[in-house]
C-alpha cells in the first residue's frame, strides 16, 4: 500500500489519512523487465574477471578496444550451444542490450532496406504482428519508426499460430513479427516445438522476407 494504512471509520481520522495519503510522495515505477539490484549484483564477480592481466581472446583481436562485430569466440562457444543449440559460428554477442541490437536492425531497414529491397521509409505502410501480451520496448520501438502494431494472441506455448499464418500468408505489408521464445516478457511464455517448427516453416507475402520464408526479430 503507497501511504500510511487506513484507520478506523471515525471521518476526523478518515480525513487526517487521506490528507497524509495525498500529500506522502509517491514514486511508482512501472518499467517491465527492469532487474532488481539483486539480480544485477549477481554478474559483479563477473564483471572484474580475468583480472589484471589483459584477457586473449585466442583470435588476435585487441578485445580492450572495440574488437570484432561478433563477439568474444569463448562465449559464443559457451552459451551458443547451451542457449540456443547452435553453433558459435551462427551466434553473435552483441553486449548487454538486446534492445540497442533491434533497434539498430529496424532502423537499417527503414533506412537503407533489407538487401535488394527498397527502404521500409519509402513503403505506404509498414506492419509487425505483436503478440500480445508483449513488452512494451518492443511496440516502443514500432512506435518510433512509425509501424503498425497487429496484435495477435499469446497462449503458454507461444502465439497463435493459426492466426499468425493467417496474418503473414495474406498481408504483404506485414515485414516482421516480435518473437522472444523462452520465458516472454510479461507472462513468461516459453514456445513450444510445434510453434517454433511453424513458425521457421510459414509463408510470407511480403516480398522483402527472402524466398517467401519468414524471418522474425529475435530477443533471446
Amino acid at each position: 500500500m503507497i501511504g500510511p494504512a487506513l484507520p478506523s471509520d471515525d471521518l476526523g481520522e478518515l480525513q487526517a489519512w487521506h490528507a497524509a495519503c495525498r500529500d506522502a510522495p509517491v514514486a511508482v515505477d512501472m518499467t517491465r523487465g527492469l532487474p532488481s539490484a539483486e539480480q544485477i549484483a549477481l554478474s559483479h564477480a563477473m564483471l572484474s574477471l580475468p583480472g589484471p592481466t589483459p584477457f586473449d581472446s585466442g583470435d588476435g583481436q585487441d578485445w580492450l578496444n572495440y574488437g570484432g562485430q561478433q563477439g568474444i569466440p569463448q562465449l559464443r562457444a559457451l552459451l551458443a550451444p547451451l542457449l540456443l543449440g547452435v553453433p558459435a559460428a551462427q551466434a553473435a554477442v552483441g553486449g548487454n542490450s538486446s534492445l540497442a541490437l533491434m533497434h539498430a536492425a529496424i532502423g537499417l531497414a527503414w533506412r537503407t532496406g533489407l538487401p535488394g529491397h527498397a527502404p521500409w521509409a519509402a513503403a505506404r505502410q509498414i506492419r509487425f504482428l505483436c503478440p500480445v501480451p508483449g513488452y512494451d520496448r518492443h511496440f516502443a520501438i514500432c512506435r518510433d519508426h512509425g509501424i503498425a502494431m497487429v496484435p495477435v494472441p499469446m497462449g503458454a506455448d507461444g502465439p497463435d499460430m493459426d492466426q499468425v499464418e493467417r496474418q503473414v500468408g495474406q498481408d504483404p505489408l506485414i515485414r516482421r513479427m516480435w518473437c522472444v521464445q523462452r520465458h516472454s516478457n510479461p507472462c513468461g511464455a516459453t514456445y513450444s516445438e510445434e510453434v517454433l517448427r511453424r513458425l521457421a516453416t510459414m509463408k510470407t507475402a511480403a516480398a522483402d522476407s527472402g524466398c517467401r520464408g519468414t524471418q522474425l526479430e529475435l530477443d533471446i
